[in-house]
């Protein structure tokens, strides 16, 4: 999955099937939220990278989400950018 803040810095973000239900219940589409306690690692080369970002986002079982009270109708990530990210 790909994440953006409120600037619009987008990051690769992955979780494994064991939190993927947890993760999807508490990170809805269009929502903002606020995440804690997570792993952030470097991107090697040659990997999938779906963003420019050199940095990966890895939620782990103790990852903390929240409500964001942060309102923006903006949408940084469209399906359009993300298959001309992907190609």
């Amino acid at each position: 999955m790909v994440l953006a803040d409120e600037t619009g810095g987008k990051i690769h973000s992955s979780c494994s099937r064991s939190h993927m239900f947890r993760t999807e219940r508490n990170l809805r589409i269009g929502e903002w939220a606020v995440i804690e306690n997570f792993k952030v690692s470097g991107v090697g080369k040659g990997k999938f990278r779906p963003t420019n970002n050199q940095y990966k986002m890895t939620i782990t079982g103790e990852t903390v989400y929240s409500k964001s009270d942060h309102q923006d109708d903006s949408i940084f990530l469209t399906l359009n950018q993300l298959f001309v990210s992907l190609n």
